[in-house]
């Protein structure tokens, strides 16, 4: 149940064995190296770079985009310049998906590169936090080198009920 459960979350936080990271609705619980020992297990390799909630949405993102065929590669470096994307799909047309948690600075700097390497057919900028999402598309619209490739573009909500690039 629900009340359970927070007891369960609030003993880990008092006892440091957890951290809960939060970005739009997304929540994620981060393990210590002291919640692993306690369990006597390994924790998972990393995968990409990024947050707890980064590395999760870029997984699912990976795992949605195979199941449709594609083959997927995590931060994959394209074109002359190495430039290196959150997930890239190859198959009948070429995807580069960022999933857009920082700045916005550096959110269009992504969509800037990942145009200016000339690889991808579409690029698809993702986020689970709607308002951000929003002002990441408003300032593309607006920003010089995006606003021609805007027909490229495409901008996702992610949401845990709805897992999908």
């Amino acid at each position: 149940s629900g009340s359970k459960k927070k007891r369960i979350v609030n003993e880990l936080l008092r006892f440091g064995l957890i951290r809960l990271e939060y970005k739009g609705k997304s929540r994620t619980v981060h393990l210590f190296k002291a919640a692993w020992k306690y369990l006597d297990m390994e924790p998972p390799k990393s995968t990409g770079t990024g947050g707890a909630i980064h590395q999760f949405w870029v997984r699912e993102i990976a795992r949605t985009l195979r199941k449709r065929g594609y083959d997927v590669h995590v931060e994959f470096a394209l074109g002359p310049a190495r430039k290196r994307v959150d997930v890239v799909a190859f198959g009948e047309t070429k995807i580069g998906v960022e999933v857009a948690l920082t700045s916005l600075e550096q959110e269009l700097r992504n969509i800037r590169e990942d145009l200016a390497c000339d690889v991808l057919d579409r690029v698809i900028v993702a986020s689970p936090d709607e308002a951000f999402l929003k002002r990441i598309k408003a300032s593309a619209e607006r920003d010089d080198a995006i606003r021609p490739h805007l027909h490229k573009i495409q901008f996702r909500l992610l949401n845990h009920e709805e897992k999908h690039a």
